[in-house]
């Protein structure tokens, strides 16, 4: 909401020709400048996007389709590959997703640096059969929309840790009350670890904003007063 929206003129892609569009973000803190896109007319799916940084003259991100058929894939297509010599495979348990976050945590507050926090997602499977996935909000949560959203990670401790150590030999350690904080701002996305000493906790956290932001982000998350769940 608030972003402009303006045509582009049309170009061929991958056998088609796509109808063009310009995305400029209004939210003054997003890296990003503006998004190129073009789709096919008939399905609307994306054959190019490119991703431009706020006063860039030329995208930072590019990808395209550079062949199309848009068909039902054939059954072999489709078939898991018989296991062979050097081919692995491994099922992943849902929950050991615990391994890398924290759902002990405590509840953070519903808005962090005037960005409100989204409701957590339901996702229904695409085989329409009524089931539904629903991500957990102890797994890590966002705040903001759109292209300005900023994702925040809970990390267990171990983890937290490493990445706290790792994150100090590539970013700037910022000096907060109680507080480890590192941050580490590219041209399209900025990062940062906040480690709460008192309370042995580390948040990973994630956004396409500008570094300014993303500081006053973090500051604002060390500061927050949170709340422990029931049962925790």
């Amino acid at each position: 909401e608030g972003d402009r929206v303006t045509p582009n003129r049309g170009r061929r892609i991958a056998g088609v020709d796509a109808a063009g569009l310009r995305i400029t973000t209004s939210a003054p803190q997003s890296t990003i400048g503006h998004i190129d896109i073009w789709a096919d007319p008939r399905s609307g799916l994306p054959l190019q996007v490119s991703v431009t940084a706020r006063n860039a003259e030329r995208p930072i991100l590019e990808t395209r389709f550079l062949d199309l058929r848009l068909a039902r894939p054939s059954d072999a297509v489709l078939t898991p590959p018989e296991p062979r010599d050097g081919m692995s495979a491994t099922d992943v348990d849902p929950e050991d997703s615990f391994n890398i976050f924290d759902p002990g945590y405590p509840d953070l507050p519903d808005t962090i640096a005037g960005l409100q926090r989204w409701a957590d997602a339901e996702v229904v499977t695409p085989d329409g059969a009524g089931e539904r996935w629903v991500i957990r909000r102890e797994l890590g949560t966002a705040y903001g929309t759109g292209l300005t959203r900023v994702a925040v990670l809970p990390l267990n401790r171990r983890l937290g840790n490493d990445v706290l150590r790792h994150a100090r030999a590539w970013g700037t350690e910022i000096t907060l009350p109680d507080t480890a904080a590192v941050l580490i701002a590219a041209p399209l996305l900025s990062v940062m670890v906040v480690h709460k000493h008192s309370r042995n906790q580390t948040y990973l956290i994630a956004g396409m904003v500008d570094g300014v932001y993303m500081q006053k982000f973090g500051e604002a998350l060390a500061a927050a007063r949170t709340s422990n769940r029931a049962g925790r």
